[in-house]
């Protein structure tokens, strides 16, 4: 069986929308090869990776939010409400540990 133009065009989205979830992963990779810093605590680099993996969750789950809203009876509220608690946490706790590594350190070095 041959496959339509739609599903070619749903698996081009979905390829896109994954590639680009992946695009801020691999900056940080690219930038740090992953390897630790010599001065990073071990709470700052879970706090920071988290706040990372909860920001490509939003993306997704954002998206997902838009389709279960178009297909359900859901309260749109209570759907924006869901999607906000899950990556509040991460973000404030993120930006945080950003500012306290910043005004112990100073400012970034230049990248090479």
């Amino acid at each position: 069986m041959r496959a339509g133009p739609l599903v070619f065009l749903a698996l081009s989205l979905w390829v896109l929308r994954v590639g680009g979830l992946l695009v801020p992963l691999a900056i940080n990779g690219s930038l740090s090869s992953f390897h630790q810093g010599p001065m990073s605590s071990h709470a700052q680099r879970t706090w920071t990776m988290t706040w990372l993996a909860f920001g490509i969750a939003a993306g997704w789950v954002i998206g997902m939010q838009r389709q279960v809203l178009l297909i359900s009876r859901h309260n749109p509220l209570r759907v924006l409400l869901f999607g906000t608690t899950l990556t509040t946490p991460a973000s404030i706790g993120g930006m945080v540990v950003v500012a306290q590594m910043i005004l112990e350190y100073g400012v970034c070095m230049e990248i090479t």
